[in-house]
C-alpha cells in the first residue's frame, strides 16, 4: 500500500530527526521505540514543542489509519498433516493441548502437543465440514460430513454414522445442543431440513413445520444456534429460505431474514449476548440487537 509505505517512512525520518535534535533522555526513547513510528510519534505528541509538535499530530492519525502495530497479531507455524486438504479443525476447550483437523477426503488427524505433531487417528470416508464436541461428556466428538452426521465416543479413533436419516446418507453441517439438557439436539440435513432428538440422538425426528416444504427439499441447513438465555429459541440458516427462527424449541419456525441479496445463501450464524450476526456465500454479513 504506497499510502502506508510512505506514512511509514515519514514517521521514521520525523524518528531520525527528532533524535538529531532532543537528546534520548529527555524523551524517555528507545530503540523500540524507533523501529514503531507510531509510538515515537504519540511521544512526540505529549513531550515536545513547536513545529516538531505540529508535525506529529499531523502524521499520527495518518499512521494509526493505514498501519497495524506489529506486536498485535502475531503467527507460529505449527506444522500439520502435509500435503492435505484441510477442511475443519477443532480444539478441545478442556484441554487446549489437543487439537483434530478433519480432511476433505475423511481423514482425521489429532494433535496432543498444540499442533507440533499429528498422527491419523480414523477416517468417516466422507468430506468433513466441521467438529462438536459433547457439552459434558470430554471423550465424546460430532462431526458434520458430506454423508451425514457422526459420533465418536473415544475422541475421534473411531465414528458410527448417527440415524438422522440413515437410508440417505445425506449431506450434513450443523448440530447444537440444548445448553440445560444437552440430550437434546438439533440437527439438519441436506434435502430433509431441520430434526430434533430428545434422547441423545438414538431417535430423529423431522421439525419443519412452518417452513416450504419444497424450498427445504431443494435446500441444506448450514448453522443452527440456540439462545443460551432461552432455550425454546433457536436460529438456523437454510439456502433457499434465509434464516429462520423458532420460538418453541422447533415444534414451528418462521421466516426471521430473507436473504437480502439474489443468489446469496446464508452460511454461518453466530448469536451472543442478544446480538445475531449471520454471514452469506456473497461475503455480507448482516447484524440485528432485536
Amino acid at each position: 500500500m504506497p499510502k502506508r509505505n510512505s506514512v511509514a517512512n515519514t514517521g521514521h525520518l520525523l524518528t531520525s530527526s527528532a533524535m538529531t535534535i532532543q537528546r534520548r533522555r529527555s524523551l524517555k526513547m528507545t530503540l523500540v521505540d524507533y523501529r514503531h513510528p507510531e509510538r515515537f510519534l504519540r511521544s512526540l505528541c505529549a513531550e515536545s514543542k513547536g513545529v516538531l509538535r505540529i508535525l506529529a499530530f499531523i502524521l499520527l492519525p495518518l499512521l494509526v489509519g493505514c498501519s497495524s502495530s506489529p506486536e498485535l497479531v502475531t503467527w507460529e507455524y505449527t506444522g500439520g498433516p502435509y500435503a492435505q486438504n484441510i477442511s475443519t479443525l477443532h480444539i478441545d476447550k478442556s484441554n487446549p493441548d489437543e487439537m483434530y483437523a478433519g480432511l476433505s477426503n475423511g481423514n482425521i488427524f489429532r494433535s496432543i502437543d498444540q499442533g507440533k505433531s499429528w498422527a491419523k487417528v480414523s477416517t468417516v470416508q466422507a468430506n468433513m465440514y466441521a467438529f462438536f464436541p459433547h457439552p459434558n461428556q470430554k471423550d465424546q466428538l460430532y462431526a458434520a460430513t458430506e454423508a451425514g452426521l457422526f459420533v465418536s465416543p473415544n475422541r475421534g479413533e473411531s465414528w458410527s454414522e448417527m440415524p438422522v436419516d440413515p437410508a440417505s446418507h445425506s449431506s450434513c453441517r450443523a448440530l447444537a445442543f440444548d445448553p440445560y439438557k444437552p440430550e437434546v439436539m438439533y440437527t439438519g440435513l441436506k434435502g430433509r431440513g431441520i430434526s430434533k432428538s430428545i434422547d441423545s440422538g438414538t431417535h430423529w425426528s423431522s421439525i419443519n413445520t412452518g417452513l416450504d416444504s419444497g424450498k427445504v427439499a431443494a435446500g441444506e441447513v448450514y448453522t443452527i444456534v440456540i439462545d443460551d438465555a432461552s432455550p425454546d429459541v433457536l436460529y438456523a440458516a437454510v439456502t433457499d429460505i434465509g434464516i429462520v427462527k423458532s420460538t418453541d424449541a422447533g415444534q414451528s419456525w418462521t421466516v426471521s431474514q430473507a436473504i437480502p441479496l439474489t443468489g446469496a445463501i446464508a452460511t454461518h450464524i453466530t448469536l451472543q449476548h442478544g446480538t445475531l450476526c449471520f454471514g452469506t456465500s456473497t461475503g455480507n454479513i448482516f447484524r440485528s440487537t432485536n
